[in-house]
């Protein structure tokens, strides 16, 4: 079963469209809703809170990876269900959960950071390093939260399933 969503995800069958329900929402600056969706190219972080946003900027620079957040697309998705983020560290890409944007703050913090490690660790190192390796768990740490990869779902932290 990964294998087939592995294959799936790489070679996604023909005529398949991303637009509809449910889909994650990305705003590009040549979109006529630019400014109004939750990302567009270049900022990536408009919908994150300031406060978050100077810190985003704080741990990019602690990272060595300076202008990070301007580079990065940020979307957030009602498709993510069972994580609460991933990432494209090729295509400077995050998806957050939608549940995400107007819950706990300090989770969003959690999550963008770990997230955002993932592309800085890839500007840093390439492809030779493993996602969650030694490079990676330096940056979590320099950023002052402890290395983890998974929440538990008792932690109160996702919203229930339906």
């Amino acid at each position: 079963m990964k294998l087939l969503r592995m294959l799936v995800s790489l070679f996604p069958p023909a005529g398949r469209s991303d637009k509809g329900k449910g889909k994650a929402r990305k705003v590009g600056a040549g979109h006529a809703n630019a400014g109004k969706g939750i990302a567009r190219k270049g900022s990536g972080m408009e919908k994150v809170p300031a406060a978050l946003r100077s810190r985003a900027e704080k741990w990019a620079e602690t990272w060595g990876v300076p202008g990070l957040t301007s580079s990065v697309t940020l979307e957030f998705s009602r498709r993510l269900r069972s994580s609460l983020g991933n990432c494209r560290p090729r295509q400077s890409l995050i998806r957050l959960a939608a549940h995400l944007e107007k819950g706990n703050e300090d989770l969003l913090e959690e999550v963008l950071c770990h997230e955002l490690a993932h592309v800085a660790v890839y500007r840093r190192y390439g492809r030779s390093v493993r996602p969650h390796g030694r490079e990676w768990k330096s940056l979590i740490s320099a950023a002052g939260f402890e290395p983890r990869v998974r929440f538990q779902r008792s932690e109160g932290r996702f919203p229930p399933r339906h």
